[in-house]
Order: C-alpha cells, then sequence, then structure tokens
C-alpha cells in the first residue's frame, strides 16, 4: 500500500504532536494537581535551642494566603486556605514554589515558609506548610 506524501506529512505532523513530552492527547500541555495543607505546630515546654523534645500541638489553618510563583518568579496562582487549612491548584508541568506569608501573631517562631514542588502531568502533588510557634 503506498502512502501519498501530503498524507505521509499530516501523520508525521499528528505523531509528533501527540508523541511530545509534556503534552497530553489532545496536544494541550500537560498539567497536574497540587494538594496541599497549611498548618499551625504550637510546640509547648522547651524552646528551640535546647535539646529536649517539646509537646506538640497541630491545627490547620484557615483563610491562608497560598501564593504559586513558577521557575520565573511570576505568580502563577493565589489561593486561600479553606475551613480545613486546604488548597488544591491544577497547574501546567513545571516547577513552583508554593509559600505562605509570615504569621500575625508574635513571639518565637517562624515567619514565612515555602516549598519547591515539580508537577508531572497528571500527577498528584502534596505538599505541607506549617507556622512553627514556640512557648515556654
Amino acid at each position: 500500500m503506498k502512502i501519498r506524501p501530503g498524507i505521509a506529512v499530516a501523520l508525521t505532523l499528528l505523531l509528533s504532536v501527540l508523541l511530545t513530552p509534556g503534552c497530553s492527547d489532545a496536544g494541550e500541555p500537560a498539567t497536574g494537581e497540587l494538594e496541599g495543607v497549611v498548618e499551625q505546630v504550637v510546640h509547648s515546654g522547651v524552646m528551640p535551642s535546647e535539646d529536649e523534645t517539646p509537646t506538640r500541638t497541630i491545627t490547620p489553618v484557615a483563610g491562608v494566603a497560598v501564593t504559586i510563583t513558577d521557575e520565573d518568579g511570576e505568580v502563577s496562582m493565589a489561593l486561600t486556605t479553606d475551613m480545613v487549612g486546604r488548597f488544591r491548584a491544577r497547574l501546567p508541568a513545571g516547577t513552583y514554589t508554593v509559600s505562605i506569608p509570615p504569621r500575625e501573631e508574635e513571639g518565637p517562631g517562624s515567619g514565612t515558609e515555602s516549598r519547591n514542588v515539580t508537577i508531572l502531568g497528571d500527577s498528584l502533588v502534596e505538599v505541607t506548610l506549617r507556622y512553627s510557634i514556640y512557648t515556654p
């Protein structure tokens, strides 16, 4: 069976689009899911410079602004955590930084926290961001 040159070119182009890494079957950029939670961790009884292990209480934090930036530092998405401290985003394949702002309470503890994540096509990436608070 002989294939006409025009059809052969069209088939080659179609196959190159369908088989290109980072693209879905429809030629759209591959996307994945990012799912996360923001928690507050209260360390009681010990300051961070001491060797003893403190008691920890972990609670989710609602209403926290979550910023997702791409490799160029451009904001890809801004979200707010739900009532149980969770957030979810669908993003094109790539590497991102997920961050939260400094906590508003005063006292010893961590300020802003961020995590680098890599999203692959059709994947689910989970991330946990935490505010740490230390009390004597």
